[in-house]
This record gives structure tokens, sequence and C-alpha cells, in this order.
């Protein structure tokens, strides 16, 4: 990043359907310069219930994140777990993230490992208890 910056955070809440179906929050907190890139930090908590087997949980994602300048506008994004509950809890792994983002959209792939406890298998009558309101797990 080169020149001066500007600071911003933002909170941004996403649905998911497909491997996962539930939702997510993210805590961007980062840096835009003066040419357009970007840089810091991306927390995520991901509320959701596996298709595969039917648990649920949540994780707690943090991302150190780089955006280029445009015209190139490339974008990097790679995460560690620190935490997980439910069936999900004691979870690690990490996640990498890598593509372009301009204008406000953005086209890439996503990459990564999760390890966790074995899984139980739930019938999908039990509930996925949503979290509380405005706490998300362990920030």
């Amino acid at each position: 990043m080169s020149g001066s910056s500007t600071h911003f955070s933002l909170i941004c809440e996403m649905a998911y359907t497909g491997t996962w179906t539930g939702h997510v929050i993210e805590l961007i907190d980062a840096d835009l310069a003066a040419d357009g890139s970007v840089a810091g930090t991306n927390d995520y908590f991901i509320y959701a219930r596996a298709a595969a087997d039917n648990t649920c949980g949540s994780l707690h994602v943090r991302e150190h994140v780089t955006n280029d300048p445009p015209p190139d506008g490339s974008a990097r994004a790679v995460g560690t777990i620190l935490a997980g509950t439910g069936d999900w809890a004691g979870s690690t792994g990490t996640a990498f993230i890598s593509g372009t983002v301009l204008g406000g959209a953005g086209i890439g792939g996503y990459s990564g490992s999760w390890e966790r406890p074995l899984p139980r298998t739930a019938p999908s009558s039990v509930p996925c208890l949503p979290p509380t309101p405005g706490v998300p797990l362990d920030r």
C-alpha cells in the first residue's frame, strides 16, 4: 500500500445454501490506500447445518485480506479457523480465497481444509440453534 490510507470497518451478513445451509456474519477491519489497494482482517462467523450429515454449529474464521489497486484488483485472503461450537467444536483448518474484485463485484475461487471431530449424524428435525443476536462466538 502506498500513500495515505483510510481505516474502515464493515459488518456484512450473507445467507448460504448448498454444502451448508445457514448464514454468515463478517466483521471487516481494513485500510483503504489512496491507490485503491486494501489490507486488513475479516473475522467471519458461520452459523449453519451441513447437508451431508445434518450436523450443525458455528465456526469463527479470521482471514488476512489484501486487494491490489485497480485496474488489476487481484484479491487474496488466507484464513484460519479459530473456534467452533455445537457439532463443530474442536474444528481446525485453513481457507484460501483468490480472485478479482472490481466495482463491488468479484470472481474467483475458494479452497481450504476443515478438520473436525468425528461427526454424529443428526436427524434433520433436530433444530440448529441460531446464535444469540449481537454475540458472535468468541470475539
